[in-house]
């Protein structure tokens, strides 16, 4: 259970690597959140330092970045820690600190400063800033937890927050307990990808035959080491329910496209980052363009046909009859017969319903049990000099807007590249290897290749370098098939160690010069021309 972020009424907040503004969680959230962190209390003005080794565009909106060492996070927290206790700054009763002190005095700072590459000096002048804070907060996320140690960096993290007394206080982290209808919710699969290749085990040695595909493309999304495509090879029958041909749709035996979102009912529960429960309600907003069908009238007519119990079980003959059922034990209320009707008519009006009032769930904190390790990475050092680091594209994610031509025509934010992939480099790495602005380059790792164009990027540590997530498809509309490169094809099977999910950022690389290739559009892109001379008027007509 994720608890409530309380931002709005912090006055300091130290993210490590959280997009808060940019993908992480819910961003619109965060975004108003934010905008009274920063202007919504008269004579306050949250201070707002982001650590993370390239500056992404929520780093950008900080009154200071601190680059720091690829997955050492998890590290520099425990220094601060180490300072907090130091120097007598905690805010957690003194019979409770002796059991925080042997995880965050466990390295010494002068080899956390150093492994870090950031200064002691710095490590403590943010532990001051933190105790003259009313209301200090602390965020870990995005490439904190893209490593092999990332849910234990995300634990040292969160314990910080405990040390400076932020758990259910007032611009801190708060469980609550807000009012819930009886309804049953059924929350989603936490499962990490490492479990994807047990699956792939299964189906080859015949235990699955079948395989459905909903909102799911995992010959785009998945690195090819972790060999997915067995699945494809092994499955008997394969049914997409995508309403685009995208990577994987393309294999499937059986296409039953659901509707587009814009013409689809559909519901969605929201109980852990947001102070009350708010369920949300969409309908359709035109008409099914093409012969599409809501997977859940799908679902809902296979169950008829099968007959015996399972039919009983769903007396709905439509999706849209069991969601209006459904939301009975949500707004029912009263006893009146036509409660409900004017309860459903007020929702689908504004669009959900949520709970007024919540109160504070009672969490007594404990010792994180957790030991520091560093993080793992898959390449030797030598053969492969620098970290990799693929993040998601602001404007296509991990992928699944590349078929939407506007998305693809919006510039980054950052670099102002559009319409294909680019290998972000800080300049003096380019510059001793060789690259200019603009240069072919080809990235390789022990597990695959890419090529594309080279970016200069200032805001990068001096051995990593970033790609964005997106293009690449092989499939997926006029507009995404062979468009760039996926970058995912560049990571191995390395995993975080606690909850399996896909290190992202675990894989080095090495990067060379190449010769061809197109250039990269981009919105902030001057040409000029040698040849041309000037032209000097000197004389009237």
């Amino acid at each position: 259970v994720l608890p409530h972020y309380d931002l709005a009424h912090s006055d300091y907040l130290l993210s490590f690597g959280t997009p808060f503004l940019e993908h992480w969680l819910s961003p619109v959230s965060f975004g108003v959140a934010y905008g009274k962190f920063r202007q919504g209390r008269p004579m306050v003005r949250g201070r707002f330092i982001q650590v993370e080794p390239r500056l992404s565009l929520t780093a950008a909106n900080a009154d200071r970045w601190i680059p720091l060492r690829p997955g050492t996070e998890g590290l520099l927290a425990l220094g601060i820690g180490q300072a907090l206790i130091r120097e007598g700054l905690t805010r957690l009763p003194s019979s409770q600190l002796p059991a925080f002190q042997p995880t965050f005095s466990s390295i010494s700072l002068e080899t956390i400063s150093a492994t870090t590459e950031v200064s002691q000096e710095v490590i403590t002048q943010l532990a001051h800033e933190l105790s003259v804070a009313n209301a200090p907060l602390f965020l870990g996320g995005g490439p904190a937890a893209a490593q092999t140690n990332g849910t234990d960096t995300l634990v040292i993290i969160n314990a910080l927050n405990v040390l400076m007394g932020a758990i259910n206080r007032r611009g801190g982290l708060q469980w609550m307990e807000p009012k819930v209808p009886t309804v049953e919710i059924i929350h989603p699969d936490l499962s990490g990808e490492n479990e994807l290749m047990a699956l792939a085990q299964e189906f080859e040695e015949g235990s699955r035959t079948m395989l459905h595909l909903y909102l799911a493309n995992p010959l785009y999304t998945l690195p090819p080491s972790l060999k997915f495509d067995r699945v494809f090879e092994q499955a008997k029958f394969i049914v997409s329910f995508s309403p685009f041909l995208d990577d994987s749709t393309v294999m499937a035996d059986l296409i039953l496209p659901d509707h587009d979102p814009l013409e689809s009912w559909g519901d969605h529960v929201q109980q852990d980052i947001v102070p009350v429960t708010a369920w949300s309600l969409s309908q359709p907003v035109v008409n099914p363009l093409y012969d599409t069908r809501a997977i859940g009238d799908v679902w809902l007519e296979a169950a008829h046909r099968l007959g015996g119990s399972l039919s009983k079980e769903v007396p709905w003959t439509t999706f849209p009859e069991m969601l209006q059922s459904r939301w009975e034990g949500i707004l029912s209320q009263e006893n009146s017969p036509h409660a409900f009707e004017k309860q459903w008519k007020v929702a689908l009006r504004q669009g959900g319903w949520w709970t007024v009032d919540a109160r504070k769930r009672q969490i007594s904190p404990t010792v994180p049990s957790v030991t520091y390790e560093p993080p793992e990475f898959l390449g030797n050092s030598s053969d492969y000099p620098l970290y990799c680091y693929p993040y998601p594209s602001l404007s296509l994610h991990d992928g699944r807007g590349a078929n939407l031509p506007w998305l693809q025509e919006l510039p980054d934010p950052l670099t102002t590249g559009m319409w294909g992939t680019w290998i972000e480099v800080n300049p003096s790495t380019a510059s001793s290897m060789g690259i200019h602005q603009g240069d072919r380059v080809r990235v390789t790792s022990e597990y695959g290749a890419i090529e594309a164009s080279a970016v200069f990027f200032p805001g990068l540590h001096p051995e990593l370098i970033a790609i964005p997530m997106g293009q690449g498809h092989r499939a997926y509309g006029r507009y995404a098939k062979g468009r760039g490169v996926n970058p995912l094809t560049l990571l191995g099977p390395s995993f975080d160690s606690r909850s399996g999910s896909l290190a992202t950022g675990g894989t080095r690389v090495r990067v060379e010069r190449v010769k061809g290739g197109t250039q990269l559009p981009m919105l902030d892109q001057s040409v000029q021309d040698p040849v041309s001379p000037r032209i000097q008027l000197t004389g009237g007509l």
